[in-house]
């Protein structure tokens, strides 16, 4: 193993490579929709491009080598693959939190309570795969000849997809809290409008279930997507 590798090893840095760019390509986007701006996600979207090509360029190079070379020579080459990754993933996490930060200060008080799932979601799945890059960066660098590094890129691949397919899952939940304070809202518009014919308010009975979730004063509708 510490010879010339077998191709499993060329084959996971490139599958990794991939993998990662293409999660990272759709974290950057739900960026760019919540905050519907441009710059930034445009940055994080080239680096992310210039961790792809370093990781084919990974899994080329450690083909015709040994990994001891490997490490050896082609030092800069992870360290460039490990800093543009992690600073992709803290980018996304730092911009979402951000964004959705900035949001919540304005939003009504239903709202506020699903934009706090959000920024949960966005801190539980950013911050684990910029962890694990962050730390197998640093056994690169300071663990010599352990080849700990490659144990723990073993595992990107993994947390990635796992962090993409949370966020998927995670849409359900954000999903049917919107829909429970969207009903929430109807509830209490319909029940401020609703007038006799002596013009005194009718009382309207609310659900037991909107109740447990907390009625709001607003009566705009919740606006916009749920990413």
């Amino acid at each position: 193993m510490l010879g010339k590798p077998p191709a499993s090893v060329p084959a996971l840095f490139f599958l990794t490579g991939c993998i990662a760019t293409a999660v990272q390509v759709y974290f950057v986007e739900r960026v760019r929709r919540v905050s519907e701006k441009l710059f930034f996600p445009v940055i994080c979207w080239s680096i992310s491009l210039v961790r792809f090509a370093l990781a084919v360029v990974m899994s080329a190079v450690v083909s015709t080598t040994t990994l001891h070379d490997f490490e050896i020579r082609w030092e800069w080459l992870v360290t460039a693959n490990w800093v543009t990754s992690a600073f992709v993933d803290t980018m996304i996490t730092v911009l979402l939190f951000y964004t959705l930060a900035r949001k919540r200060r304005v939003a009504f008080k239903g709202t506020i309570k699903l934009i706090d799932r959000l920024i949960l979601t966005t801190i539980e799945t950013g911050l684990m795969t910029s962890l694990l890059t962050l730390t197998a960066g640093l056994c690169f660098q300071f663990i010599d000849h352990s080849f700990a590094w490659l144990g723990l890129y073993l595992c990107v691949a993994r947390v990635f997809t796992n962090s993409l397919l949370a966020t998927l899952n995670a849409r359900l939940t954000a999903r049917r809290l919107a829909v429970n304070l969207h009903s929430v809202d109807l509830a209490h518009q319909e029940n401020e409008h609703a007038l006799t014919s002596n013009g005194t308010k009718a009382h309207m009975a609310i659900p037991m279930e909107l109740i447990a979730i907390g009625t709001s004063s607003q009566t705009q509708r919740p606006t916009g997507v749920i990413f």
